[in-house]
């Protein structure tokens, strides 16, 4: 417990440093709702002290469970799960990824989701994104895993 307590102490840290939090103005979030607060998960994603401790303290929650493969829709959950994968690589258990797209491709081999989504009939997959206001991308991307 104290390795996550000390990783979203640094976390923390760098939300304040990246500046990732704004506040004080008006923002229009992705649901059109009005908002005095504004998330910006990029700035920490792609962050390399901020996406490193993401990726660890994310790894560390989700490799205690019965999860096959970790992903989201793809933008906001790219450098999320790129790190997640990477993470359990060094772990020694390693638990693949995959990205949901926001359209079939139309050409190459016209996938929706790449990456390695489990096909042994188990789907229980962790899904992941830089923000969540209302969830309209992690219900996308929960619908795509059922669909396949």
């Amino acid at each position: 417990m104290e390795v996550v307590e000390s990783l979203v102490r640094r976390l923390y840290e760098r939300v304040l440093a990246t500046g990732a939090l704004q506040k004080d103005q008006e923002f229009t979030l992705s649901s059109g709702k009005k908002s005095r607060y504004y998330f910006d998960g990029k700035l920490l994603t792609l962050d390399p002290e901020a996406i490193d401790a993401i990726g660890k303290l994310m790894f560390k929650l989700i490799e205690v469970s019965n999860v096959k493969s970790v992903g989201g829709l793809t933008m906001g959950a790219d450098p999320i799960v790129a790190s997640i994968v990477g993470e359990s690589y060094v772990s020694g258990k390693q638990l693949p990824g995959f990205i949901v797209r926001e359209k079939t491709k139309t050409h190459g081999t016209m996938k929706y989701i790449e990456g390695h989504l489990p096909v042994d009939g188990d789907k229980t997959v962790a899904i992941v994104d830089d923000v969540i206001t209302l969830g309209g991308s992690i219900n996308k991307a929960i619908d795509a895993v059922n669909e396949r």
